[in-house]
């Protein structure tokens, strides 16, 4: 009876593509200042096996095409020439159905960009904090994003997110 949007941008999203504004409901998603990182920095990097010296990228999404960890592990290979120090952590879920297609197709894409070394599927997470916690730096590499929560979150823990913006809207 009523389509949620999670954020005025997409509320206008759905009124361009024709969805009724008497059945749009906006309700963005909140996050709590003090809930995001939790846990010291030296054990969370131990924790997800980085080292000292590590200069630590991460996300946080789902093995889904949409995320765009594809694009981001391409990007990573370039980072890497550059920083050879340089590790990624992806966190989020890659074994569900609509997950693993994608997952295996990262797995080729790591062993074809030699740097398995250098980069980690943590997998489904409860609790970002760690994470968040041994991280340098945050990417959000979706091709499409309504609202990012892990976003959010990242920037509350106060790690810098680099920023590239394209926008590609197609019709029809």
């Amino acid at each position: 009876t009523r389509v949620l949007a999670i954020s005025r941008a997409i509320e206008r999203e759905l009124l361009d593509l024709g969805a009724p504004q008497r059945k749009l409901l906006v309700m963005a998603l909140p996050i709590a200042d003090d809930a995001v990182v939790t846990v010291g920095r030296a054990v969370a990097r131990s924790s997800l096996g980085c080292e000292p010296g590590d200069w630590v990228f991460s996300t946080i999404g789902r093995a889904v095409p949409v995320k765009g960890w594809d694009v981001l592990l391409q990007a990573f290979r370039g980072v890497l020439d550059e920083l050879p120090q340089a590790r990624l952590l992806l966190a989020g879920s890659t074994g569900a159905g609509d997950e693993r297609a994608c997952f295996e197709s990262l797995q080729r894409q790591v062993a074809a960009l030699d740097a398995a070394g250098r980069l980690r599927f943590i997998g489904h997470v409860t609790d970002i904090a760690p994470v968040l916690a041994a991280s340098d730096a945050f990417v959000l590499a979706s091709r499409s994003e309504g609202y990012s929560l892990a976003l959010l979150e990242a920037l509350t823990a106060g790690l810098p997110v680099p920023v590239r913006i394209e926008y590609y809207h197609t019709t029809g």
